[in-house]
């Protein structure tokens, strides 16, 4: 009986994948080795088979100073080569090791690793999210929620996380984040577009897919999504922008001041035919869709000396008597070059003006690059109209024309003309 028994599990064992013997005894090890530290067979981590539609994200990027603190909502489980660490509560701090690797606290214990660490929360947590604290000292620190997991690495003596989500919860917070309304048609015209741009985009940055600021799309987190946000997702789910059976290329901006303009007016490159510039005006002749806003008529002043200083810092012309005229606009009437004069002539772009305004004295002083200017007294002064680059959709537009009862389709097809919405099924 003895000897038949054995016969009997050797076969067994064959018919066994080897890749589950060796998963088993992996977790038989763990369990081991680890089982003072809280570490149970049956609480194994969540972790996704980072398959296509999942996108990285990295998030809170110079944000980060010394630290962070990770927590969930519900257990979590803190992995890094072969360590599975299963924390029920604690608070799991994580810093920048110097020279490289991370130092991990969690209940007491100290971990030293030159891994990446990745944080996943457990099978039984359900809906839950993960909770990252920037500030560890006081008493109400500034936190963010994501969905999905963390990898969290040493990046140049720095705490980087990556946020490895599935793409269409990536996108409940986009929307979010990037429109707040109530009118439903314009969110899910929002949803297609953030939707198309992550689609057409993955891999914008080498290491990752996107950031999570306007450089890719705002994305806050779990902790910016709403109901509405939520359902205009899920009613569009699958859907993007198509131009010739292929994903569109496709911007949005706060608000036009009256008519869109193209990407080679602003960034260069190429022209796309359903990217020309869109009166934002009202089906009839009516007035502009976005001429309520705040943003649709402005003005600034920009003293001489800041003008000096903007102009010595980003663009490298030093002279005190350094000027500047505005030269071309393109068919928007935005500003599309300027002239600098000074120990050099420098010739820029508007937008690269706008931009280096923005870093330098606040993104509300020159909204867009539709604008005029005059110099007089002690500084420049400027009238301008709308708030954003100027490509692709007006988003005051869209919920104006949401408003009037346009679908989200109509609405697409407004500010991309020759568009269709249609069905995505591919890898991203």
């Amino acid at each position: 009986m003895r000897t038949k028994r054995r016969v009997n599990m050797r076969c067994f064992l064959k018919r066994f994948p080897k890749k589950l013997v060796f998963a088993i005894t992996l977790i038989f090890f763990t369990i081991t080795l680890w089982g003072d530290i809280g570490i149970t067979g049956d609480m194994v981590g969540r972790v996704s088979d980072f398959n296509s539609k999942d996108v990285n994200v990295r998030v809170l990027e110079g944000r980060i100073t010394t630290g962070v603190v990770v927590t969930a909502v519900g257990p979590y489980s803190v992995i890094f080569g072969s360590k599975n660490i299963f924390v029920e509560s604690e608070k799991c701090f994580i810093t920048a090791g110097v020279g490289g690797g991370l130092i991990l606290k969690i209940g007491g214990r100290e971990f030293r690793t030159s891994k990446a660490v990745k944080i996943v929360l457990v099978a039984s947590a359900g809906e839950g999210t993960l909770i990252v604290a920037l500030d560890n000292v006081s008493a109400k620190p500034i936190t963010h929620n994501y969905r999905g997991e963390l990898k969290i690495t040493n990046d140049a003596g720095v705490v980087a996380i990556i946020n490895i989500i599935p793409l269409e919860e990536y996108l409940c917070s986009v929307v979010a984040s990037e429109m707040s309304t109530n009118e439903m048609e314009a969110m899910k015209a929002q949803a297609i577009l953030a939707r198309t741009f992550a689609v057409r985009n993955r891999g914008r940055h080498k290491k990752y897919d996107f950031c999570d600021k306007t450089h890719c799309q705002h994305y806050g987190g779990a902790g910016l999504e709403t109901s509405r946000s939520i359902t205009a997702v899920r009613e569009t789910t699958g859907k993007v922008l198509l131009f010739d059976g292929a994903v569109a290329s496709v911007f949005y901006h706060a608000c036009c001041g009256g008519m869109t303009t193209s990407p080679a007016y602003v960034w260069g490159g190429d022209e796309f035919p359903y990217l020309k510039p869109v009166k934002c005006q009202r089906p009839g002749g009516g007035g502009y869709l976005c001429g309520k806003s705040r943003h649709f008529r402005w003005e600034a002043t920009i003293t001489s000396d800041e003008m000096r200083s903007l102009i010595a810092d980003a663009f490298g012309v030093s002279a005190r008597g350094a000027k500047l005229k505005i030269m071309l606009r393109d068919p928007s009437g935005r500003v599309f070059e300027m002239e600098i004069m000074g120990t050099e002539r420098r010739v820029i772009t508007g937008e690269e003006f706008r931009i280096a305004v923005g870093r330098a004295l606040g993104w509300g002083r020159i909204k867009s690059a539709l604008f005029e200017m005059k110099i007089g007294g002690d500084g420049y002064r400027f009238g301008g109209s709308g708030l954003g680059h100027g490509v692709g959709r007006c988003q005051l537009g869209a919920i104006e024309l949401s408003r009037l009862g346009w679908s989200y389709v109509d609405i697409l097809q407004f500010y991309f003309p020759g568009t269709v919405v249609g069905e995505f099924g591919g890898e991203i």
